[in-house]
């Protein structure tokens, strides 16, 4: 019996191989099936016609789709090819875990979902397929049966993640990534509103060995060339033993990699830090969401701006280049605080920034905080189009955490804002060439203006931060570093928005005004 497993276009990171459904195929290939993955995502496939040709060209038995939330709807354009070409169509992954009977009463042609994890279920599931016996003794999946949904017992997550084989690589078309990823564990003990991962996981966090884990990067270079690896994990050093031996590894073998990892910003040991520098991770990145303090409570994040800053400040003293992730628009949050956590990240002057309104997934408390505040339905159907379109950083059909005070579009505006602010705060004020080609080369402006919305509110915030008070050689050297940067980042694009928006009455706008009068 043969299986292809396929990822879905639809342009989130087509420059990341997806891991999870390379362990699934060389978990399979190791029991004896014949395995194939399709990328469509690193191959820029998405019409309906194409997809059918590159199902057919495999010509499998089975057809294993990855479902997560933001790509569904491609998701279910797989599997309606598969399942015209007379598939057994079988889904997987976080989407379909968490929404197992409104995806099956509402995707006809997904046959059978896989809940959690997949490894050990798909297994049996295809051995049971292929002798064609009984479904209703195999731990979790959801099947029709007599036209109604039936959920099995969920099976125990696997005890030893060592007994997984390396994910199958050579079925990917490695080239087209720019950098490897690699996981140590899988899970998280936290309790985050926003997060599935907790859940996923039932708040269990299990390690790989740590010699083995090396194995698989010595393994990568050694077929791929590729130097570059980001790790996965939830939180990489929550294990600082184990992080520590990692490290210690990668040194005692020589292996000379550039690696970054998300990590908690109350966990923090200078001397591991000083350790995983010197084995080669260039970038942490602090998942940080709110800069104030009754928001991070509400959130369950359980941690403080005093524990971020000193984080972020031994991080950077290592020195890593230090990235902090923001969301915008949690419940109960007004917009002064919301411009906290704007001022907090200007503060912290990173060199990669994150703000996005924050969107309600399946698996989350997010999700029920939403549907008792009447948010959204208790019976919401993920599979019903238009509801949400995409915009800036966030996802089609995928809903923003609204409340009578923000809607997402005015998140959207807000995250626009606070990229810009965070990125002039830098660029107006470089104390050295490092500031300099961390302006132009990370932080960036955070998005170039695609409609005259968009210009309007870049126009605005530059003459927020002419009224600042800066010396005439700061606003000079800021006006060089975004005028790069622009150039940089798309000049012909910008300077036709540019026009567009004079013509539609952006002219009126005293910015020349405002250079004179502050200089």
């Amino acid at each position: 019996m043969k299986i292809t497993l396929i990822r879905p276009y639809y342009m989130h990171n087509p420059y990341e191989p997806p891991l999870g459904v390379a362990i699934l195929a060389g978990y399979l290939e190791e029991k004896g099936y014949s395995v194939s993955i399709i990328d469509f995502e690193a191959a820029w496939v998405k019409s309906k016609d194409k997809i059918k040709k590159h199902i057919e060209a495999e010509d499998p038995d089975i057809v294993g789709v990855s479902f997560f939330t933001y790509d569904r709807f491609e998701a279910v354009k797989v599997a309606n090819a598969a399942k015209e070409l007379g598939k057994v169509v079988i889904g997987g992954g976080l989407h379909i875990t968490f929404d197992p009977i409104n995806t099956l009463q509402s995707i006809p042609s997904i046959d059978i979902g896989v809940l959690g994890e997949g490894e050990e279920t798909l297994f049996e599931l295809v051995k049971v397929l292929e002798e064609d016996r009984s479904l209703q003794d195999i731990e979790g999946i959801a099947y029709r049966r007599n036209g109604k949904v039936v959920i099995n017992q969920l099976r125990p997550l696997i005890s030893n993640l060592d007994s997984l084989p390396m994910p199958a690589y050579h079925l990917l078309p490695m080239v087209k990534y720019p950098y490897h990823q690699i996981l140590g564990s899988r899970g998280c003990s936290y309790n985050c509103i926003f997060c599935a991962s907790p859940e996923f996981w039932r708040r269990r966090v299990r390690f790989r060995t740590y010699k083995i884990v090396v194995d698989e990067i010595e393994y990568l270079i050694k077929n791929y060339g590729q130097k570059e690896f980001d790790f996965k994990d939830d939180v990489l050093f929550l294990n600082k033993e184990w992080t520590k031996n990692l490290c210690n590894e990668l040194l005692e073998r020589n292996i000379d990699i550039r690696w970054n990892c998300l990590g908690r910003a109350d966990v923090i040991d200078e001397p591991l830090f000083k350790l995983m520098r010197k084995a080669g991770c260039e970038t942490l990145r602090f998942g940080i969401e709110s800069g104030n303090e009754r928001i991070l409570r509400v959130i369950n994040k359980n941690i403080t701006k005093q524990q971020v800053r000193h984080a972020v400040k031994v991080a950077k003293e290592i020195p890593f280049e230090v990235g902090t992730l923001f969301m915008l628009g949690h419940p109960s949050e007004t917009m002064d605080e919301m411009e906290e956590t704007c001022q907090f990240a200007v503060e912290l002057s990173a060199e990669h920034y994150s703000f996005k309104p924050t969107d309600v997934y399946p698996g989350t408390q997010l999700f029920h905080i939403a549907v008792k505040e009447g948010l959204l339905p208790k019976e919401y159907n993920w599979f019903e189009k238009g509801r949400y379109k995409a915009g800036f950083l966030t996802y089609d059909d995928v809903p923003s955490y609204e409340s009578s005070q923000f809607s997402r579009g005015p998140l959207e505006d807000t995250a626009k804002k606070f990229y810009l602010r965070t990125f002039f705060a830098r660029a107006f004020t470089l104390k050295s060439l490092s500031d300099f080609n961390i302006s132009r080369f990370r932080t960036e402006i955070g998005f170039i203006p695609k409609s005259s919305k968009d210009f309007r509110i870049f126009v605005s915030e530059v003459i927020r931060e002419l009224r600042i008070k800066r010396t005439l050689k700061q606003r000079f050297l800021g006006i060089v570093v975004v005028t790069i940067c622009i150039l940089r980042k798309g000049g012909k694009a910008f300077y036709h928005r540019f026009k567009k928006s004079f013509q539609l009455g952006i002219r009126r706008t005293p910015l020349a005004g405002t250079l004179i009068r502050h200089r």
